[in-house]
C-alpha cells in the first residue's frame, strides 16, 4: 500500500535540495508553500519579479528541487532576507491507483490538459513558481496577482492560469512564467483529504501578524500542508516602491520567516499565514485574494 507524504526545506535563489524519502517515488509534485522577496537596503521600482520552482528525479527515492529567481528580483546578501518554502508531495511505495501527482508549466496564455485512465473525482492545484514583468524599464507597483487553478470532466483535467501586474501611471506588466503543480483524486480515500481554501480578507488584518487560514475535515488531521494556489494584493489608487513581498503558509516572527507552524483542533487545521506588501512608508496594502490548496492525513 503507498503512501502520500510530503517533505518542505527553504532554499534561497539559485541553491538546490534533495528532497529523499523513505520509499521509492510513484509520482510527485513540487509547489510553494511561502516566500519572502525583499530588497535589503532600500526600496526599488520593479522591473521583473518572481520565484520558480524546478524539480527532476534524481533517483527512485529523490527529487532535486532548484529556486530561481529572476536577476531583476528582490536580492540579497543577507542569507534570512529572500528566500522559498518548497514543498515536494509524493506518493511513495506501491504505484498510485487512488492519486495522481504531475506538473503543469507554461500557463502564462493557455491552459493545460492532462487526460486520465479513469474518471477524476477531485482536481486541485497550487504555485510552484511565476514571473511578472513590466515590458520596458522598471516602475512602481499598484497591484499584483498570480495564481492557478483546475478542474476535471470525467478523465479530462484542465489548468490555467491567471496574472496581473501593473503601476498607476497605465504600465501593465507581462507574464513571462507561471507554473503549477497539479493533484487529482481517483478514488475515494480515508487516509487522506484535499481542499482549497481561501483567506477571509475582509475579516483579515494582515497589519498584524496573527493571521490564520481554516480547513475542516470529516477526520481529525495528524499531518497537513498548505500550499500557496493565489496571492492578488494592490495599493488601491497609489504605487510605490518595493521594499518586501512575501506571502504564504508562512509566520513571519520579526522579519524571520518560519514555516510549518500549524495546529490541529479536532477537525480542524489552523495554518498560520502572510501577505505583505509593502515599501518603506506603507506597509499596509490591500489583500483582494490569498488561496491554498490544503492536504492533510491521519
Amino acid at each position: 500500500m503507498g503512501n502520500l507524504k510530503w517533505i518542505t526545506y527553504s532554499l534561497r535563489s539559485g541553491e538546490r535540495c534533495y528532497f529523499t524519502f523513505d520509499e521509492e517515488i510513484s509520482c510527485f509534485m513540487v509547489g510553494i508553500c511561502g516566500f519572502n522577496l525583499e530588497y535589503t537596503h532600500e526600496e526599488q521600482s520593479i522591473q521583473q519579479i518572481g520565484m520558480v520552482l524546478k524539480a527532476i528525479r534524481y533517483d527512485a527515492r529523490t527529487i532535486l528541487v532548484t529556486a530561481e529567481t529572476d536577476p531583476n528580483t528582490p536580492s540579497s546578501s543577507h542569507k534570512s532576507s529572500s528566500l522559498v518554502f518548497a514543498t515536494v508531495v509524493a506518493w511513495t511505495g506501491p504505484p498510485a491507483s487512488t492519486v495522481w501527482l504531475d506538473s503543469a508549466d507554461r500557463l502564462c496564455h493557455n491552459p493545460f490538459g492532462f487526460t486520465m485512465k479513469e474518471n477524476v473525482l477531485q482536481t486541485t492545484a497550487c504555485l510552484s513558481g511565476w514571473k511578472l514583468g513590466y515590458r520596458e524599464g522598471s516602475h512602481k507597483l499598484n497591484k499584483i496577482q498570480a495564481g492557478v487553478e483546475s478542474s476535471s470532466d470525467e478523465k479530462n483535467i484542465k489548468v490555467s492560469g491567471f496574472s496581473e501586474m501593473k503601476d498607476a501611471s497605465e504600465h501593465i506588466g507581462t507574464c513571462h512564467s507561471l507554473n503549477a503543480g497539479v493533484l487529482a483524486i481517483l478514488s475515494n480515500s480515508s487516509e487522506f483529504a484535499v481542499q482549497r481554501c481561501s483567506v477571509d480578507a475582509s475579516s483579515t488584518d494582515f497589519g498584524t501578524n496573527h493571521n490564520t487560514l481554516t480547513a475542516r475535515f470529516d477526520f481529525t488531521p495528524k499531518y497537513a500542508i498548505a500550499l500557496l494556489a493565489s496571492f492578488d494584493v494592490e495599493y488601491g489608487v497609489t504605487d510605490h516602491k518595493v521594499k518586501r513581498f512575501a506571502a504564504g503558509n508562512i509566520l513571519d516572527d520579526h522579519d524571520n520567516f518560519t514555516h510549518n507552524a500549524y495546529s490541529i483542533n479536532g477537525h480542524e487545521v489552523v495554518f498560520p499565514v502572510t501577505l505583505t506588501l509593502h515599501d518603506f512608508h506603507n506597509k499596509r496594502s490591500s489583500i483582494n485574494n490569498l488561496t491554498f490548496l490544503v492536504i492533510a492525513s491521519q
